[in-house]
């Protein structure tokens, strides 16, 4: 019998961006997509740049892998505001992500400094751990996201 949360939830499948890769940056992007638990069918996209408020601390490999830049920032919204629209849309969802401890730690942190009340399900569904346990290292050079969707 599947898990009760497996079933009552819906899915928010997203990415987070960041300065570092070392786990200490901030967010400054989030994709989301919503889907419906009984179909899958997707309800919603939406996607936010965050405007960055320690830059000085970031990586600069970070950033150009990000594609950070002045210009595509200037008009992004602070952290408060992206996380209240993050959190009404995944609201009640379990989060679904290719390195779900990564996104479920920043996505926390944000919520966090933002002070704002984090209502999404505390399950989350790591779709690398899934990678790893279902194709065999024998067939795949690596569990990069790229070289598992080529796969």
């Amino acid at each position: 019998m599947p898990n009760e949360w497996m079933t009552r939830m819906n899915y928010a499948v997203a990415d987070t961006e960041t300065t570092r890769n070392d786990g200490t940056g901030e967010i400054i992007e989030i994709g989301l997509i919503l889907a419906r638990r009984s179909d899958l069918e997707i309800v919603e996209r939406w996607e936010t740049k965050i405007k960055p408020i320690r830059l000085r601390d970031a990586q600069p490999a970070a950033l150009q892998v990000n594609g950070y830049n002045d210009a595509d920032w200037a008009e992004a919204p602070t952290l408060r505001e992206a996380m209240l629209k993050f959190g009404a849309k995944a609201k009640n969802s379990v989060l679904v992500a290719y390195n779900a401890a990564f996104d479920a730690h920043h996505l926390s942190q944000a919520f966090r400094e933002a002070n704002v009340a984090d209502e999404t399900d505390d399950s989350y569904i790591c779709l690398l751990r899934l990678a790893q346990l279902l194709i065999p290292h024998s067939q795949i050079d690596n569990y990069k996201l790229a070289t598992v969707c080529r796969y």
